[in-house]
């Protein structure tokens, strides 16, 4: 069975990019010009590289480039997504949940939106993200270079 080798979103827009701009530039935003931008930079080596020495006793040496970190990359925000989720199904009940909706008069919507109670206001309770001490040694992907190597410096 033959599978199809998966398509990055930089190896898209480096082949599509003139099209794109072509067909979008003048429309596209600035948040979104730089979101491309980071992704086509992403692990080229554009960024930088980070130095990562085993400790004996294989004392590899390996140089990698840096990722972009931007919120709209998968390939560089997977790791974070999962550490979310894992950590809102902690939340959960063992339990069914059921999401219900429904609706009011107009009078009682707007009074509620006006209204100044905390009641009213169901997202006044500001949300904690836990701390960095809190995540789980093993949180690093597991690559060869994370097995035994060290981040030592940036090169």
């Amino acid at each position: 069975m033959d599978t199809a080798p998966a398509l990055r979103l930089a190896a898209l827009f480096s082949a599509r990019r003139v099209e794109l701009m072509a067909r979008y530039g003048n429309r596209m935003q600035t948040h979104q010009l730089r979101a491309m931008n980071a992704i086509l930079a992403c692990r080229t080596g554009a960024l930088g590289h980070v130095l990562w020495r085993c400790p004996e006793p294989c004392s590899e040496t390996r140089i990698t480039p840096r990722s972009c970190g931007h919120r709209s990359y998968p390939l560089c925000q997977n790791h974070t997504t999962t550490e979310w989720l894992e950590h809102q199904r902690d939340k959960l009940l063992p339990v069914d949940y059921f999401m219900v909706t429904f609706t009011c008069q107009q009078n009682y919507a707007r009074w509620r939106r006006l209204s100044r109670t905390p009641s009213a206001r169901p997202c006044s309770v500001p949300h904690r993200r836990p701390s960095k001490a809190l995540a789980p040694a093993n949180s690093r992907p597991n690559s060869a270079s994370a097995r035994c190597c060290t981040r030592t410096t940036d090169a």
